[in-house]
């Protein structure tokens, strides 16, 4: 399998204020990387695509349970 395309819609922490945006990545060949500010989202990609890629992909509350926003920005 080779992933070419990211599509992320309705996450709750890349958009936390406006939930109909799409984020979208195209992939290309060799390696690539996110690279960001601080607080931008980037481990939010991955978590987002680890799932997809991998069905045994363990489910941890702490981290995939959707909690209460504190407020404008990632909950």
């Amino acid at each position: 399998m080779k992933l070419t395309r990211i599509e992320i819609t309705n996450d709750r922490l890349l958009f936390a204020n406006n939930n109909d945006r799409v984020f979208s990545l195209d992939l290309l060949d060799g390696i690539n990387a996110l690279i960001g500010l601080n607080n931008c989202g980037k481990p939010n990609v991955l978590n987002a695509v680890a799932p997809a890629l991998d069905p045994a992909f363990p489910f941890d509350p702490r981290r995939d349970w959707p909690r209460a926003s504190s407020g404008p920005g990632p909950g």
